[in-house]
């Protein structure tokens, strides 16, 4: 249960829940009804659960709190895949943390000449 129960995690999680809620509840509403014709009750029962589910699914993990950066993948050259890191902290902040932890966007459109030759990954446990 990593990144349970901190601010960047609640946050994340929250608006998750909230962004569920919202779905569901136009889920169950059904356009074409009058507002009297709606089951209020209903769909914001219906609503909540949902909600109480986001939150649950949220404790194994969401991977956009807690994150270091991000993995920019660019796939729309059909000669080369183009790859560029973004760090949410300076290069040398992370040279003291044990695990560093980036999300990956493999739909970045990053364009040409961005290349990655004299950058070295080095893992030292």
């Amino acid at each position: 249960m990593k990144n349970v129960m901190n601010k960047d995690w609640l946050k994340a999680a929250a608006i998750r829940a909230i962004k569920t809620f919202a779905q569901t509840m136009l889920g169950v509403v059904v356009v074409g009804k009058a507002v009297d014709e709606i089951d209020w009750k209903y769909a914001f029962s219906v609503a909540i659960v949902a909600a109480i589910a986001s939150i649950l699914t949220s404790i194994a993990g969401i991977p956009e709190a807690g994150t270091d950066g991000t993995l920019l993948i660019d796939t729309t050259n059909p000669n080369k895949d183009i790859y560029r890191m973004s760090f949410n902290t300076a290069l040398e902040d992370l040279k003291t943390k044990k695990k560093v932890t980036v999300k990956v966007d493999p739909t970045a459109q990053l364009g040409d000449g961005v290349y990655l030759d004299d950058f070295e990954f080095k893992n030292e446990e």
